[in-house]
């Protein structure tokens, strides 16, 4: 499979062809994707993501997002290396800890497709997880 650099991602569009094409797309691969994409700015550690998921470790949460990350990037025959997770987000890190921000384009996929909505059409306080993303 080749490898594409992560500084050309693809498309919102080639998002949506690839979500849509994922045949066994789970239901907790959805809840990460909604559970990113409500995080502040987009970005959220191994930790918070675990922690909202209801896993104990981050390792789990990390596993998990990577698998979801090589499905969509099979589809999209879109290969970052040296991480799959590049697949969907890039990478900061601040204070010792790896900060995952959720890529433009796969937030506008997830937008165009209806799996979340835009925060600009949420409520104040309807993210349910932002407790967790502040503390």
């Amino acid at each position: 499979m080749p490898t594409i650099a992560s500084s050309n991602p693809p498309e919102f569009h080639q998002y949506v062809a690839a979500f849509q094409a994922i045949d066994n797309l789970k239901d907790h691969h959805l809840q990460i994707l909604q559970i990113h994409y409500q995080a502040h700015e987009k970005t959220i550690t191994a930790k918070q993501l675990a922690q909202a998921m209801g896993y104990s470790r981050h390792t789990t949460a990390n596993m998990m997002y990577g698998r979801l990350a090589r499905l969509v990037g099979e589809k999209l025959d879109y290969n970052p290396e040296p991480e799959k997770l590049g697949t969907l987000v890039t990478f900061e890190k601040r204070k010792g800890e790896w900060h995952w921000i959720l890529s433009p384009e796969v937030s506008k996929a997830l937008e165009a497709l209806g799996w979340v909505t835009n925060e600009s059409q949420r409520l104040p306080n309807e993210s349910i997880y932002e407790k967790i993303f502040n503390e």
